[in-house]
């Protein structure tokens, strides 16, 4: 179906971001779940803004009711096309990326925090 090289490409990209080889056939074959989203505007406060805040567009998730009131959030089967597939994986890869990224930049201004610490007052924080 796809040539060998894709093929290839495709399952170490999956390994990566999902943690099994075969993931990207299954949300080819078929699809997955999201959640249905609406647009809805909210106002945000900001003392610094002259209004008083700002207003903004938000994704919300739909909920929909039964005749006894209950609600449940409504989700949609989204199909993906082979770039597509790989474009979102590629998106998961970096997005992990760039979380370690921010965790060991955490990390390390948390140690120079405490050896200036240290080192002032002769203990740690």
């Amino acid at each position: 179906m796809y040539p060998s090289e894709t093929i290839e490409e495709m399952n170490k990209l999956s390994k990566v971001a999902f943690g099994s080889k075969s993931k990207w056939r299954k949300i080819l074959e078929k699809g997955v779940m999201v959640p249905e989203t609406e647009d809805t505007t909210v106002f945000v406060p900001d003392e610094n803004h002259p209004e008083g805040g700002v207003t903004k567009q938000i994704k919300t998730p739909v909920k929909r009711f039964d005749s006894e009131g209950r609600g449940i959030y409504q989700n949609i089967m989204k199909r993906f096309t082979l770039e597509e597939t790989k474009t979102w994986m590629l998106q998961i890869i970096a997005e992990r990326q760039e979380a370690y990224r921010q965790m060991v930049k955490k990390q390390e201004d948390n140690r120079k925090r405490e050896e200036l610490a240290r080192a002032v007052t002769g203990s740690s924080i």
